[in-house]
């Protein structure tokens, strides 16, 4: 699977690039920071939430519940550990996004990235 953005959508290719459909159900943004894989789920943030797709892409889920902030800078894993940084403040995860706890508040501070 490949994934593309344009234009403010979500692109998917299942062939290798030689088709491509729009895979951005129920992403409310027109901005991706990126898109990340980490056991077995699909993440993707920008500017109105972090979302995560466990279907391989056709559909998307608000995922941000007990983050602080909508806007995730950076996402990174670590072993089944998920960790992303949020408007100063290190959040985990080891359910798949599904909730995220406070790992350390770094306010104020210079900025963080992973």
């Amino acid at each position: 699977k490949l994934f593309a953005t344009d234009d403010g959508r979500l692109l998917l290719s299942t062939d290798h690039g030689k088709h491509w459909s729009e895979s951005d159900s129920g992403i409310s943004t027109l901005y991706f920071n990126g898109l990340f894989e980490g056991n077995g789920v699909i993440f993707t943030n920008g500017p109105d939430g972090l979302f995560r797709s466990s279907d391989t892409g056709r559909s998307w889920q608000e995922c941000d519940s007990g983050l602080f902030a909508k806007r995730t800078q950076s996402l990174r894993p670590l072993g089944s550990t998920l960790f992303s940084i949020s408007d100063y403040k290190l959040n985990s995860t080891t359910d798949r996004g599904k909730t995220w706890n406070l790992v350390q508040n770094f306010w104020p501070s210079t900025p963080l990235s992973l």
